[in-house]
């Protein structure tokens, strides 16, 4: 769903409030932006602190959460720049009530489970025929039409040709700011244990 070089920074700047407001809705939908998955990521941190200290105190996991959550935050403030780069205020307002609508949400949940158990959704070759009876097992004639409406859509077509662009776009900021600031998260909470006396050495 580009490194940021300088050129790329300064054209945050350019992020109206509106697109800005939108797109992050969008992004907070997102399982990646989730509360669990915050809380997913600050257990596996303190499971290898738990692993040197079993007797970690409890408000550890408050600190390292504080701070997944707010790096994470710092993460989606880069990708609200791919996603103003490729869509209008209104496409993204578009994309955003489908996004946000239950079909929407059904996808999330059953497109994994169908690519996995219908290895025939891999063939390009496959009829439209082929792929309608496919989309009959999993989804009822009205989010098969409700689907159809959004993606046959300008807005629908064009998130659909430039999907594959933002994806990779997404991968690539997402990989490149876990590099450049895993030390400094660790840094943080290593500075806020300290702070408060909280031991990581039994």
């Amino acid at each position: 769903l580009l490194f940021l070089h300088g050129s790329s920074l300064a054209y945050a700047s350019k992020v109206s409030a509106e697109k800005k407001t939108v797109i992050k809705a969008m992004l907070l939908r997102t399982p990646q932006f989730s509360e669990q998955y915050n809380r997913n990521q600050a257990q596996r941190m303190i499971d290898v602190y738990q692993a040197v200290n079993p007797n970690l105190s409890p408000r550890a996991f408050q600190i390292v959460l504080e701070e997944v959550r707010l790096n994470n935050h710092k993460l989606l403030e880069q990708l609200i720049l791919i996603y103003n780069k490729f869509f209008t205020l209104k496409e993204l307002r578009s994309i955003s009530d489908f996004s946000n609508s239950k079909v929407s949400r059904k996808m999330t949940r059953v497109m994994p489970l169908m690519m996995q158990k219908e290895a025939g959704l891999r063939n390009p070759g496959l009829s439209a025929e082929q792929k309608a009876n496919i989309y009959n097992k999993y989804f009822t004639p009205e989010e098969i039409r409700s689907m159809s409406n959004f993606f046959n859509s300008p807005t629908g077509r064009k998130m659909t040709r430039f999907g594959p662009q933002i994806e990779k776009e997404v991968v690539q900021v997402r990989q490149s700011w876990i590099q450049k600031t895993s030390d400094d998260v660790t840094n943080r909470i290593q500075k806020r244990f300290k702070k408060e006396g909280i031991k990581t050495l039994p």
